[in-house]
């Protein structure tokens, strides 16, 4: 596996077995959004893929694309919508407030109700993000997405 640099826009093909592959792309602070697109050939085209919703959008460990578990392919301009990064994680003891990280700037104290609709920060092994992957398009809940976003569940 050959180290890649992370470069904003870059499409990220990331293989699930069985010839199958999801597509991503890098955003700007070391994070990724993959789309909800299963291929079974290799994509050259790249312009529908960017129509799909993203299921996933999270900062990833350097074995993802630093050092080269999943491919770049491709490099198209991120859009407005990407351009920006926003997540929660949960403030190290005490469950009721929560740190946001926007644009890798961090505010602290945070109510949950600040959190909703956004997607839970920390490094994801890639490993992790591929079973969420699978598990999204085999219909199974991931008991990683499921405790993560549990305090957000009324």
């Amino acid at each position: 596996m050959a180290k890649q640099k992370e470069i904003p826009g870059g499409i990220i093909q990331i293989g699930l077995g069985s010839g199958q592959s999801v597509y991503g792309r890098i955003l700007n602070h070391g994070d990724v959004a993959i789309y909800d697109f299963l291929a079974e050939d290799e994509l050259t085209v790249f312009e529908e893929l960017l129509k799909f919703p993203i299921i996933f959008k999270g900062v990833v460990n350097d074995s993802g694309v630093k050092r080269g578990r999943w491919q770049i392919v491709e490099v198209v301009p991120l859009e407005e919508s990407l351009k920006n990064s926003k997540y929660f994680i949960e403030e190290i003891g005490n469950p009721d407030l929560f740190k946001i990280i926007e644009n890798g700037h961090v505010k602290y104290g945070c109510r949950k109700e600040e959190c909703y609709g956004l997607y839970v920060g920390g490094a994801w092994a890639p490993e992790r993000v591929e079973e969420v992957v699978r598990d999204h398009f085999s219909g199974r809940e991931n008991p990683y997405i499921k405790m993560y976003y549990a305090p957000f569940r009324s």
